[in-house]
C-alpha cells in the first residue's frame, strides 16, 4: 500500500539497500509519489493483476514483503508473491476480526518467516535523525494542511483516502468559504 506509512517504508526499504522496490497502490497520485521517492516499479492493482505483476518484475517473487494496507487481499496476497526462504512482514493493521486464509504447508516448505511489526517508541529517535538529515523525505507525502475549524473535514478526507497525510495546524488560514 501506497499510504503514508507505506511510502515511508518503501524510502526505509531503499536506504537498507533494497535492489528493488514494488509497491502496489490503487491511487495514482500515491503511486506517482512513491516513483519520485525512488520505489523502482509501482502497480495499479484494480486494473492489474498485481501478483503476476509483482512476479513479473521481480524474476518470481519477493525476497520480503511489507504488507502495509492492513487488508486481507493483500495480506493473502503476500503468501503468493514471497519466494521461497522470504519474509513477509505484517505491518498493515487488519480489524481484530480478519483472518486470513494460507497454507502451513507452505510456510514449512518454502521456509517462509513471518513477522508482525509495531512501531515502538525506541523507533522514534531513529526515524527523527532520519527526517532531519533528509534522507527520509515526509514533505512528499503531506497532501492537505487544514486549519483546525476544517478538523471534522479532514477526518473524512482521511476515511475516504483522499489525501495521503492530512495536517491539522491551527494557524492556518480556512479555506471554507462563508
Amino acid at each position: 500500500g501506497g499510504g503514508a506509512i507505506g511510502l515511508m517504508i518503501a524510502q526505509l526499504a531503499l536506504l537498507s539497500g533494497a535492489a528493488k522496490v514494488i509497491l502496489s497502490e490503487p491511487q495514482e497520485k500515491r503511486r506517482e509519489i512513491a516513483e519520485t521517492l525512488g520505489v523502482t516499479k509501482t502497480i495499479d492493482p484494480v486494473n492489474n493483476d498485481a501478483v503476476a505483476a509483482i512476479k513479473a518484475h521481480s524474476g518470481g517473487g519477493v525476497d520480503v514483503v511489507i504488507e502495509s494496507a492492513g487488508l486481507p487481499v493483500t495480506v493473502g496476497q503476500c503468501f503468493e508473491v514471497v519466494k521461497k526462504g522470504g519474509k513477509i512482514v505484517l505491518f498493515g493493521v487488519n480489524d481484530p476480526g480478519t483472518r486470513v486464509e494460507f497454507s502451513p504447508y507452505q510456510v514449512f516448505r518454502n521456509e517462509i518467516t513471518i513477522l508482525g511489526s509495531l512501531m515502538t517508541n525506541d523507533v522514534l529517535p531513529r526515524t527523527l535523525a532520519l527526517i532531519a538529515s533528509g534522507r527520509l523525505q515526509v514533505q512528499p507525502l503531506i497532501s492537505h494542511i487544514l486549519p483546525l475549524d476544517q478538523f471534522h473535514d479532514a477526518i473524512k478526507m482521511h476515511e475516504s483516502q483522499k489525501g495521503i497525510k492530512i495536517l491539522i495546524h491551527p494557524e492556518a488560514a480556512s479555506t471554507a468559504s462563508g
